[in-house]
């Protein structure tokens, strides 16, 4: 049972996705539409992790987030919150490594809806340009999600932070939510065996601006 599971969640999550962005191709000119076509995609994906990976979603601690723009420090056990946490905050913008605007396709859509790469071999200069994109998202109204460990973590790891997320909660000026997680558990960092159960995402109370 498990290995079907496994295989037809893989293929369906495979091919929704190429679905998805060879349909919103066309958008891709229109920023708004093509960030509504991309949250619509992740709420599909968080849908077939349920129907099938057996993986449901539960959401705790909205009360703690503030209003506007804000930095939220997440862990990242999984590709899952990669597609799932835009379902959660749909006007997010994401810090991540620019390899990823450079998938084709893929890489195009995170570009024009506003998400912010950092060239992770860049020094000074691309903190300078991460910190000024994460400042104007923010002043958008933009909540920003940033990974400190900066890769996929397994469950009950050692924390690995980088000092990106400090900088940057420094330099903005914005209160930080963390965010905790589990979904390493269901959808692991490697390996095809997907799992039942509930995949939690906690905001917990944010440290106020500095």
């Amino acid at each position: 049972m498990r290995f079907v599971r496994s295989l037809a969640f893989q293929i369906a999550f495979d091919g929704f996705l190429i679905f998805c962005m060879v349909s919103a191709a066309p958008i891709l000119p229109f920023r708004g539409v093509t960030r509504k076509a991309t949250v619509s995609c992740c709420r599909g994906i968080v849908r077939i992790t349920r129907w099938i990976g057996g993986a449901g979603l539960e959401v705790r601690g909205r009360e703690n987030l503030p209003e506007g723009g804000v930095l939220i420090a997440a862990k990242h056990q999984s590709a899952f919150e990669t597609f799932a946490l835009l379902t959660v905050f749909p006007d997010a913008v994401f810090v991540l490594k620019k390899e990823l605007t450079e998938i084709p396709l893929f890489g195009r859509f995170l570009v024009q809806i506003g998400m912010v790469p950092i060239d992770r071999s860049g020094g000074a200069a691309a903190l300078i340009a991460m910190t000024k994109a994460v400042s104007a998202a923010a002043e958008a109204g933009h909540p920003v999600i940033i990974f400190p460990e900066g890769t996929r973590k397994q469950p009950g790891s050692l924390p690995d932070y980088k000092s990106g997320v400090a900088m940057l909660y420094r330099a903005t000026g914005l209160a930080c939510v963390p965010l905790a997680l589990n979904s390493g558990l269901f959808w692991p960092r490697r390996g095809f065996w997907r799992y039942p159960g509930t995949i939690v995402f906690e905001i917990l109370p944010a440290l106020p601006p500095q």
